[in-house]
């Protein structure tokens, strides 16, 4: 298969930081509302891909109406180990807010299963309120662009197919 934007969604959905009341993380990342969240901590969360990717770039996007905590300054992390992701693939990323449009960033190539998006900063300031998405029209706001990687010679030779 060939690398293309995966349409991240709910079904997506593995972990966030801290509880969430209304405007919930799986409703922004299905584009039915936004993500309304407040925390004294970094806003996070984590999507599964579901197999293995060459993740090669994200997209992001939020306009919230003037409530000003979009997001400012974001880094992104790919890992197969939820519990290391290493360094940032893409840091300080800041032109998602104020936009209803995609708004593309590549990342340094890195194959993982797990992407997690790590909010340093909103309109409003460090570690407090978030508003991710679209709040007049909703949309949906996280997407990854990766390449599904192949199963190698030895996995194909075990699992009885022959690439």
């Amino acid at each position: 298969m060939a690398a293309d934007w995966i349409g991240i969604s709910s079904a997506h959905y593995d972990s966030h930081c801290g509880e969430e009341v209304t405007k919930t993380l799986a409703e922004g990342l299905d584009g039915t509302d936004l993500w309304s969240h407040q925390t004294s901590e970094t806003h996070w969360f984590i999507v599964d891909l579901g197999a293995t990717y060459n993740v090669q770039k994200v997209r992001g996007r939020s306009f919230d109406l003037g409530l000003n905590a979009d997001p400012v300054d974001v880094n992104i992390y790919v890992s197969n180990d939820k519990e290391d992701f290493g360094e940032a693939v893409a840091s300080g990323i800041n032109t998602w807010a104020n936009t209803a449009a995609w708004q593309e960033v590549d990342t340094t190539d890195k194959e993982g299963r797990y992407v997690k998006v790590e909010i340093i900063e909103s309109e409003d300031g460090v570690g407090a309120s978030i508003n991710f998405g679209g709040q007049a029209t909703p949309f949906t706001i996280f997407d990854v662009y990766g390449d599904p990687e192949a199963p190698s010679e030895d996995v194909a030779v075990f699992m009885g197919t022959n690439f």
